[in-house]
Parts: C-alpha cells; sequence; structure tokens
C-alpha cells in the first residue's frame, strides 16, 4: 500500500490550551455546597492576562475582553495569593502588606464566642436569602448588619454607599489598547469604607481620638487650593468619607460574580490612586515628586464581593508595570493595580461565616489603628505645605519673605486659579468649582471660634454675612454639571 505523504500546511500546530469556566447560574443547581463552591471560585479567577503581542482568536475576545481591557488600564486580578508570595520579592521589593489571617485562631475557643454568635445570624439570613431567592438587596442589607456592622459603629471609620468620580481611560474594542481618550464618570459601590470626618468647631462636636487632621474645612481647603488639588473624598466636592480603605461589591444568585470582581476591582483601583497622591511629597500634581519616605508606598485597599452566600476577599496593591505586565509597551498604563485572593467561602455554615468575620475585624482593627495613622501623618505634611502658602496664589517654593508670607490676604476683585483636577471640567461645572473655592479657602482664615482672622477680607467675600462662616455648609454638587465634562 503507498503511503500518502501529507502536506504541513494540513497539520495544526498546539500552542496552548486554555480553559475556559462558564459563568455559574443558581436557578436549578444541585450541586453540593464543596461542588458550587469550587465552580464559583473557577469562574471567579477565570482570567487570562492580556498580552498585547498576540494574535487571539475573537471567542477570547468574548471571554476575556472586558479583563484585558482593565489589564491595558492597569488592573490585575490574580486567584492564587501563593503565587503573588513568591513573587513578593521581585514584584514589590520592600514592601509591606498587611494580609489578615485565622491560621493560629481556635474558632471554638471561648474568646470567640461573640464571633461565632454573629457567625450563626450571618449563617440564619444566608440560608434564609437562599431558601426564597432573594433579590441582592437582601444579601446586601444582611451583609450590612451581620458582616459590617461593627464597622458601621467605629466613630473613627466611615461606611456608606458612597459615589465616585474617576477618569476612566477608553480601549480600542478589538485591540485593547488604550486610545488615549478618557471619560468621567459616576459609580456607586454597594459600600465604600474610608475614614470620618468631623464638621465645624471641634470643641462642640469632638469625637474621641479626632484631631484637626481630619477637620473637614481643613481637608477643603487641600481640595481647592491650586497647590495642592489633594482630593480626599472619591465624591471630590466633599470630604465626608476620605481616604477609603475598602470596597464591597454585591450579586444576587441573579447576578454575575465576575462582574462583581470587575467593579470592586476598579472602584478599588481609583481608592489607591488617591493614596498614592497622598503618600507624594507634598506640591502641585504637575510636579514630579518622590514619596514621603521610604516606606511611603505601603498602602493597600481591599477588595470584597458576595456573589449570593459566596464572598471573595481580596487586597490590592500599586507599583509600576513590570515585565510580566509588559511595561513599556504604547497602549498600556504605566502604573498597575494588582488584586490577590486572600480568601474564599460560603457562609451558609458556621465555619465559613466566622471566617469571614474574623477577617472583616482584623481588617477594621488594621484600619482604625494602622492605615489611619499613616494617612494622619502624611496628611499633615500637606497640611503644613498648604500653610506655608499663600490660601490663593502666593508661593512659599518661588516668593520669600517674612511680611509677604504674614499677609494672607485676598484683594477684592481677585479671582482663585483652580487646581489641576479640574482641567477636564466644562466651563459650567468650573466657574461652579470656582465659586465654592472662593469661598472655602476664604472660610479658612477663621479660627477654631468662628471668629474671621481677616475680618475686612470675609467681609468683602460675604458682604451679607456674620462674622462666622460655617465651612461644612459649603459644598458643591458636581453631579448636575458633568453634561459640561
Amino acid at each position: 500500500m503507498e503511503r500518502r505523504h501529507r502536506d504541513p500546511s494540513e497539520f495544526v500546530e498546539i500552542v496552548d490550551i486554555i480553559q475556559i469556566a462558564p459563568r455559574v447560574h443558581m436557578d436549578g443547581n444541585n450541586e453540593s455546597e464543596d461542588r458550587l463552591a469550587a465552580d464559583i471560585d473557577k469562574s471567579y479567577g477565570n482570567i487570562f492576562w492580556f498580552n498585547p503581542g498576540e494574535n487571539y482568536p475573537a471567542s477570547m475576545y468574548t471571554n476575556f475582553g472586558k479583563d484585558w481591557a482593565d489589564n491595558a488600564r492597569g488592573i490585575y486580578y490574580s486567584d492564587d495569593w501563593s503565587e503573588a508570595v513568591r513573587s513578593h520579592a521581585t514584584l514589590l521589593p520592600g514592601r509591606n502588606l498587611f494580609i489578615p489571617s485565622f491560621k493560629q485562631i481556635d474558632w471554638e475557643s471561648p474568646h470567640e464566642s461573640n464571633r461565632r454568635r454573629r457567625a450563626r445570624m450571618a449563617m440564619k439570613h444566608a440560608l434564609d436569602n437562599s431558601k426564597w431567592n432573594k433579590s441582592e438587596y437582601a444579601w446586601e442589607a444582611d451583609a450590612w448588619r451581620d458582616i459590617f456592622g461593627h464597622i458601621r459603629n467605629d466613630p473613627l471609620l466611615a461606611l456608606d454607599k458612597r459615589e465616585y468620580l474617576a477618569y476612566k481611560n477608553e480601549t480600542d474594542p478589538v485591540s485593547c489598547l488604550l486610545t488615549g481618550k478618557r471619560t468621567l464618570e459616576k459609580r456607586i459601590p454597594d459600600a465604600t469604607f474610608g475614614l470620618s470626618t468631623y464638621q465645624g468647631l471641634p470643641r462642640k462636636n469632638k469625637v474621641p481620638g479626632q484631631n484637626g487632621t481630619f477637620r473637614e474645612d481643613r481637608l477643603k481647603r487641600l481640595l481647592y487650593h491650586r497647590k495642592c488639588g489633594l482630593i480626599s473624598d472619591p465624591k471630590w466636592d466633599a470630604a465626608k468619607l476620605v481616604f477609603p480603605w475598602a470596597v464591597y461589591e454585591a450579586k444576587g444568585w441573579a447576578g454575575d460574580c465576575r462582574e462583581a470582581r470587575r467593579q470592586a476591582c476598579a472602584g478599588a483601583a481609583r481608592y489607591l490612586h488617591m493614596l498614592d497622591h497622598l503618600a507624594h511629597t507634598p506640591g502641585p500634581q504637575t510636579a514630579k515628586t518622590g514619596y514621603q519616605t521610604p516606606s511611603s508606598h505601603d498602602f493597600q485597599v481591599f477588595a470584597i464581593t458576595s456573589f449570593g452566600a459566596y464572598w471573595h476577599v481580596l487586597v490590592g496593591f500599586r507599583h509600576d508595570r513590570t515585565a510580566e505586565q509588559h511595561a513599556g509597551t504604547s497602549g498600556l498604563s504605566k502604573k498597575v493595580a494588582s488584586f490577590r485572593k486572600i480568601w474564599s467561602g460560603a457562609i451558609t455554615n458556621e465555619r465559613g461565616a466566622w471566617e469571614l468575620i474574623y477577617l472583616i475585624d482584623r481588617i477594621q482593627h488594621y484600619a482604625r489603628n494602622h492605615f489611619r495613622d499613616f494617612v494622619m501623618y502624611h496628611l499633615d505634611n500637606w497640611h503644613d505645605y498648604c500653610s506655608e502658602n499663600y490660601m490663593f496664589d502666593w508661593d512659599s517654593d518661588d516668593e520669600s519673605g517674612s511680611t509677604r508670607k504674614r499677609k494672607h490676604e485676598l484683594v477684592a476683585g481677585d479671582t482663585v486659579r483652580l487646581p489641576r483636577w479640574c482641567e477636564a471640567l466644562g466651563d459650567a461645572a468650573k466657574e461652579k468649582v470656582k465659586q465654592t473655592a472662593e469661598a472655602c479657602l476664604t472660610a479658612a482664615f477663621l479660627d477654631e471660634d468662628g471668629h474671621a482672622k481677616r475680618l475686612k477680607m470675609v467681609k468683602q467675600i460675604f458682604p451679607y454675612t456674620e462674622e462666622y462662616v460655617d465651612p461644612s455648609s459649603l459644598t458643591l454638587d458636581l453631579g448636575g454639571v458633568l453634561d459640561g465634562v
């Protein structure tokens, strides 16, 4: 028999095999709890990192296009924390991260009795929601009460369904690379966790542990002063919930756990950017300043998601794009927010609910005792820098002289120049920011008793007001002027 010689072009070379995990549908799902948890984990972390040099088939874009667009913007997720630990030395040299753990804790200890009681309540609500297939609202409401209740009652911390503004870099629908265009977007996570501030005069509504660092009028001065432009509240135009340290996104059984991950990581990446600005040496955003201290890059944000009764806890950190993430490639961001899974599990059993509550409690302890101190130290340097400058346009870096430094007055007719974060706003929005900034910076001249340090100047700006202008009343709603962006 004559052997037929095949043309080499008839052969197909197998370069790689990629397993695509299907989306988990809960309707009519009768799998065991362990099998279901494994399937959700596979779907949640089914990510193939973007390689801009590869020619991918259309099916790959269908399955991974959203995550690849995030990769181009600088958002990466890894499902295996052990891999991150092994690459810790090369990815984050000299970096310290707080990773909560319960490995050395005896959960049956009498010391854990209160947490076990809370876990049983969380388990009861999760089983009830599952049984009756309740909406996403029911899951979210129970999370606020059963999982985050202690944070809600902490006077030094803030928890709210807080909107955030962020510029979203547009990506090409085919190449997934950045196009160079961006749009200003408003998003509202299911919960944002930050630090609390206080209004008005500290002697009237002093909170134990609070100090002038987190006084609302001082934070607004940093926001509107053109030499600073430091955004502390993700809403931009406020100073209520500042410097977020965690974000939470919930999805009911009808939702998609992967979309919860993308939304939470997008919010956390924005909060990491805010902390990065805070950690740098004070000055205009246009100035290329370094970090305040060698350890100032040791900041992090937690991203927490729930898909029905199944939860994931991630930690995110910011760094320069690495070679593995194609540093130096055109169409990719220079900075990266990397997220790693710390824990995942179901709270339909007491042990799983206890594990989650223990981790959240440890994160709360970190936020109030370590993260808050980190923010306070760096924020005090910003306050000092702002005080060294005229409240409006004097620059201590360019001008000198004790007489000029003591002047601190606004001449009638002067206008406030805006900080860099206002550049992309429309004319209507800029005018509103200018008016609010003028009033806010003027109010900064008031002393802690509410008396004007420069009464003449205050009357020039507020001719029909009393001597005291409440800084907490100086708010600006950007929501109505975003059409001008």
